[in-house]
């Protein structure tokens, strides 16, 4: 992975999680595209402990 592709990944998580805080609890994994680096993240969140956490990250082409 590059460098810029792994900044991508670290801004996303970021956006993600800062988001997640202003949302309802869904149930189940959630997907996400990083727009211009073919990556797509799988996460969950859980809002009673205040975390996301990655589950995959997959590489679409």
């Amino acid at each position: 992975m590059s460098a810029e592709a792994f900044e991508a990944l670290q801004q996303t998580l970021l956006r993600l999680a800062e988001r997640s805080r202003n949302q309802d609890s869904s149930v189940g994994p959630a997907r996400h595209c990083v727009e211009g680096h073919d990556l797509e993240l799988l996460y969950e969140r859980d809002p009673r402990a205040s975390t996301l956490t990655l589950l995959a990250v997959n590489r679409v082409r």
